[in-house]
This record gives structure tokens, C-alpha cells and sequence, in this order.
């Protein structure tokens, strides 16, 4: 199934976190057999498939999410600015699947624990946490640069 923007989707079923209207545009992790869920601790990023496009009323449905090109993902910060590597928010439980800025760089080592870089900003917010902003998902960036991870 196509997205907003042209790009195509796959389709999950949905898991934990993803049956409620604040679940779209979230970052989420492969759970299960075909099955994604929330982004909520530093030990699912290994895991980390897309960004949902949208949301279900109960677990079990289908959901799409976006596993590469061009999304819209929730913000958690201040604010962010085109060109920003983008990463998967953490050390709060309010920022479950939230995407941030992060000042690393390729080839920078990011601080442990820090975030799971995902991607880049194209268009930015300045309207801070829970406002939305366009990000273009790099799955072989995300491969690159990550924190230590815990399998």
C-alpha cells in the first residue's frame, strides 16, 4: 500500500502500543512473527522496522508502516532542523517512539545509550514535543551508527 508521499508501506500486524490514535507516525520494532510494536526501551532498537503511518483500534490488525523513503514522525525536544540526523528518542518512558535530533555525524561515535539514528530530518519543526516533522529513513544508516544495544 502506497503512503502519503508515493512510498510504498508494508503491512504488520499491530502489537503493543500501536491500537491508539496517538500511535501514528511512532517508531516500532519488530515484537513478533510479522507483528511490530512500539519503540519503548534502548533494547528494542535492535529490532527497529519503520515508522507507522497510522493507527488500529485493537491489536492483531493490520497496520502500515513505513520501512523506508520519506515519512512524517512525531517529534520529542525542543525542535528540529533540516539536515539533522534523526534518531529514536529514549531515557524517558513519554517518548515511546518518539524521533529526536542528534548532533553525531557519520562516522562520530554517538554516546552510549544515547539514540538508535534512523535517518535524516528534511523538513523540520519548531513546535516541539508531539509535533510532527518529515523524516527520510535510512535503514543502512541506522546500521551504522547505533548505540551499544542489548540483545
Amino acid at each position: 500500500m502506497p503512503s502519503v508521499h508515493g512510498y510504498p508501506t508494508a503491512s504488520f500486524k499491530a502489537g503493543t502500543g500501536c491500537n491508539t490514535s496517538t500511535a501514528i507516525y511512532k517508531a516500532v520494532y519488530l515484537s513478533g512473527d510479522n507483528e511490530v510494536a512500539i519503540c519503548n526501551t534502548i533494547t528494542n532498537y535492535g529490532a527497529f522496522i519503520g515508522v507507522t503511518q497510522d493507527y488500529v483500534d485493537a491489536t492483531g490488525q493490520d497496520i502500515p508502516v513505513a520501512i523506508g523513503g520519506a515519512t512524517k514522525a512525531i517529534l520529542k525536544g525542543a525542535s528540529i532542523t533540516a539536515g539533522n540526523l534523526v534518531g529514536i528518542a529514549v531515557g524517558t518512558s513519554t517518548a515511546l517512539g518518539h524521533v529526536a535530533p542528534h548532533a553525531v555525524k557519520s562516522g562520530d561515535t554517538p554516546t552510549a545509550g544515547a539514540m538508535f539514528i534512523l535517518g535524516k530530518c528534511v523538513v523540520g519543526s519548531q513546535g516541539g514535543t508531539d509535533t510532527v516533522c518529515e523524516v527520510l529513513l535510512n535503514p543502512y544508516l541506522a546500521t551504522v551508527l547505533t548505540t551499544t544495544l542489548a540483545t
